[in-house]
């Protein structure tokens, strides 16, 4: 399979889940602070999830960018992560308008959890793959790092409302932080 077509689709994709997130935000009913802090949840929801996609969409453009050759096995595993990622309007949808339950949480941490897991296993088979192709592309430190911290967060929103957001911000900031090696 020619590795831009590939590219291009998941690009597509991850723009249409983008767009889908946004249409769940609400018009604030009024023009209050009030008013507006009725939607702060789902923003902050929104928000987080789309900075998240943000860095999914250059993980996988730095992924791609040293593949020479798409095999089967990267081709299904990266059909896989589409069908991952597009679960991501409808939790995050539900995170927001249920985030101080516990499945909404878990859900919604799982989700990331998932494209996280499905990105090692994506720089894997580019690693069979291709044989040229570098060493230890992700920062597989970091992602390790941030699957632990998923795993407590999934756990203590059993006991503690919020988590899951939170859990959300503290990930999403160390893939700002280290996304891979080196960005260009």
């Amino acid at each position: 399979m020619n590795k831009g077509r590939l590219e291009a689709f998941t690009d597509a994709i991850l723009a249409i889940i983008m767009t889908i997130m946004v249409l769940e935000l609400h018009v604030p009913d009024g023009f209050t602070l009030k008013a507006v802090s009725h939607e702060l949840i789902p923003i902050l929801a929104y928000v987080i999830s789309f900075v998240g996609l943000t860095n999914l969409w250059a993980t996988h453009h730095f992924l791609f960018e040293a593949l020479h050759k798409v095999s089967y096995g990267v081709f299904i595993v990266n059909m896989i992560l589409l069908l991952w990622v597009s679960m991501v309007p409808v939790i995050t949808a539900w995170v927001a308008t249920y985030p101080d339950k516990f499945l909404p949480q878990v859900c919604y941490i799982a989700v990331i959890f998932g494209w996280a897991v499905l990105l090692l296993l994506l720089e894997a088979m580019a690693k069979k793959a291709d044989p040229a192709y570098p060493n230890k592309a992700l920062a597989t430190k970091e992602m390790a790092i941030m699957l632990v911290i998923m795993v407590i967060g999934a756990g203590l929103s059993l006991f503690l409302p919020y988590v899951a957001l939170t859990t959300g911000v503290i990930v999403i900031g160390i893939y700002l932080i280290f996304p891979y090696k080196e960005f260009s």
